[in-house]
């Protein structure tokens, strides 16, 4: 599991800018129930194991949105805010079988903080951020990979287009020009990532209105596109394999920024897997039926008791019908793909410990097998005898477990 570390100063002053209070002791007990384990909380800093199937809680500013509803009540919006589309990404034929999926986002008018050390910290939590979405959502950059460039030093519009590996951009971290082939020989993050291109002829680049290099996802980016102190309008793009993992990732990329002050503009995709505006703001609706929670939770829901819990989750009721509910979940919640993980932020939104005791309906008494008595006796007169006890690995095979003890079973 992904491990995050956070000031908790900088939770302060989210939680803070939210009109809410910090309790560090209230935290430490309340926030494993949301679906992290804690490992340190103290007055500086929360390190925290985040579950594989909650990644919209790996940075600080994702995490306190979350923490607003969960620990605070607040009615966070399940939809992210974002204005229409002033410009496009341009795929062109031949990425299908190299990098089919492109999407984009612009973000404005961030805010990285108060003076240049505020700044370098938000800027070292933006790249954290990508590198834990990396290696929780992207699956090492295979299935997304995410850049972000400094909108004022490029030009609108882009596109991504499929070239030689004798193409040649200067990459982020060198001082001169390089070709394809030399990033992945010879760059650190190109010999580390140069097994997601073995293969191919053609590699992918994305270019603005200049010609110029953004990236050579999912390896590098160009340097002139760095993101810097003196940043406060950002291009985010999202290259990938799957559809899902690069929305996700672009919409946790938006949040973050948008906790940061900025504001998000969509970006018009014209051709590929990602065709479309994007990132999508509104929520998705799923349908719950009342009897499937009733039947797993052993309890029926008022509305209001299912509204305040799944308020809680970042999610929110919006219909309730006769046989269920219809409920908005955000679109960056990968882990909701059937209505019993549905049931699950239900239970864990209203509270496990409050979901009432019943008897078993159909109780059974354990007992001891027939052969238990004698089996416990004999390994207790061995051990008396002298004798090591060992017990034996629960998951083996037939080779270790009989063959190479020259065992006959």
């Amino acid at each position: 599991m992904p491990t995050i570390s956070i000031e908790q100063g900088v939770l302060h002053a989210l939680m803070a800018d939210a009109g809410h209070q910090h309790d560090v002791a209230a935290l430490e007990q309340e926030l494993p129930l949301l679906g992290t384990d804690i490992d340190l909380c103290n007055e500086e800093s929360l390190d925290i194991e985040i579950f594989p199937d909650r990644p919209d809680l790996l940075s600080a500013e994702t995490l306190a949105r979350a923490m607003r509803a969960f620990l605070h009540d607040e009615a966070v919006s399940p939809a992210l805010p974002v204005s229409a589309p002033t410009t496009t990404m341009t795929v062109e034929d031949g990425l299908e079988g190299v990098r089919p999926v492109i999407l984009c986002a612009i973000v404005r008018g961030v805010n990285l903080g108060t003076d240049e050390t505020a700044k370098d910290a938000a800027i070292r939590r933006l790249m954290d951020h990508q590198e834990k979405l990396h290696f929780a959502v992207g699956r090492g950059r295979h299935r997304a990979s995410i850049g972000v460039h400094d909108l004022d030093h490029i030009t609108p519009p882009f596109r991504a287009v499929s070239t030689d590996r004798a193409a040649s951009f200067v990459p982020l971290g060198a001082e001169q020009a390089m070709t394809v082939d030399e990033i992945l020989s010879e760059h650190p993050k190109g010999v580390a990532y140069a097994h997601l291109l073995e293969g191919m002829d053609q590699v992918p680049l994305l270019l603005d209105a200049n010609n110029a290099v953004l990236s050579f996802p999912p390896i590098i980016n160009g340097t002139h596109t760095t993101v810097t102190t003196a940043t406060t309008s950002m291009l985010v793009d999202v290259t990938g394999w799957d559809l899902a993992a690069c929305e996700a990732s672009l919409h946790l990329i938006c949040l973050q920024l948008e906790a940061m002050g900025g504001r998000v503009e969509q970006v018009e995709v014209i051709g590929g897997a990602g065709q479309g505006v994007h990132p999508v703001g509104a929520p998705i609706h799923h349908q719950l039926p009342k009897d499937l929670v009733r039947n797993l939770l052993g309890r029926a829901f008022s509305i209001d008791e299912a509204t305040r819990a799944f308020r809680r989750m970042g999610g929110d009721v919006i219909e309730d019908n006769d046989g269920t509910y219809v409920v908005a979940m955000p679109r960056w919640r990968l882990d909701v793909l059937h209505p019993v993980d549905l049931i699950e932020d239900l239970a864990i939104g209203h509270g496990y410990d409050d979901l009432g005791a019943a008897a078993p309906r159909a109780p059974a008494h354990g007992q001891p097998r027939p052969d238990a008595h004698l089996r416990r006796r004999v390994r207790t007169a061995l051990v008396g005898l002298g004798c090591t006890e060992v017990q034996s690995l629960t998951l083996s095979n037939h080779d270790d477990q009989f063959t190479r003890m020259r065992w006959d079973p």
